[in-house]
């Protein structure tokens, strides 16, 4: 396959991929998120939005990441700067899980689809 053809490949893979998990994140976030900050049990157990729309991805990686990790980020992390795990997955049905592992699933194929598109324009 041509250099060209690769590029065009992935550059095609990655808009998709950015228009899926985009529309996820719009989803996730009105169905999902917004009930949690509108409860007063998670409202402040989110994390800190530093960037508008963090959030979602954070509940999003909560959902995704193994329980492993996130019980020892919650035990060691700053509890003002990080989310807590534990919490959202208490307060989240099995579909708000599903959801979020495929909005976390198409935010991680975006990012290697594009490191891989730019690594392809730099190598041809």
């Amino acid at each position: 396959m041509s250099s060209l053809g690769l590029q065009a490949l992935l550059l095609r893979g990655f808009f998709f991929s950015f228009l899926a998990w985009v529309s996820l994140l719009l989803v996730f976030g009105l169905y999902t998120v917004r009930p949690l900050l509108r409860c007063p049990q998670t409202r402040d157990r989110l994390g800190v939005e530093i960037i508008p729309g963090t959030i979602v991805l954070h509940v999003a990686l909560a959902l995704s990441w193994p329980r492993r990790v996130l019980d020892y980020l919650d035990r060691y992390a700053n509890p003002m700067a990080h989310f807590h795990a534990a919490t959202i997955r208490a307060h989240t049905t099995r579909a708000d899980r599903v959801l979020g592992r495929a909005c976390y699933a198409a935010h991680v194929l975006t990012v290697l689809l594009f490191l891989a598109w730019r690594a392809a324009c730099s190598a041809g």
